[in-house]
């Protein structure tokens, strides 16, 4: 549905691969649920305005939280 050019798909889906393959701490469902209600509000409010664009948000913000998780254990190791 969004106006993706070829290479930028091609990038996204060789990243999606290193993410299924990797070793990142990514967050557990449970935790995401224990999140406080307000920020529930963002992708409900952004859903209703763009769909598509809200879930590519969010997928390209869980899929970076893997890396981010690392860097942060490893600097407090």
């Amino acid at each position: 549905g969004l106006p993706v050019p070829g290479p930028v798909l091609l990038a996204g889906v060789a990243l999606l691969a290193f993410a299924m393959v990797s070793s990142f701490p990514y967050a557990k469902l449970a935790r995401l649920v224990k999140l406080p209600p307000w920020l529930w509000l963002a992708p409900v409010v952004g859903a209703l305005v763009d769909i598509r664009l809200t879930f590519a948000l969010i997928v390209v913000g869980y899929l970076v939280s893997g890396p981010v998780l690392w860097l942060r254990q490893r600097r407090a190791a």
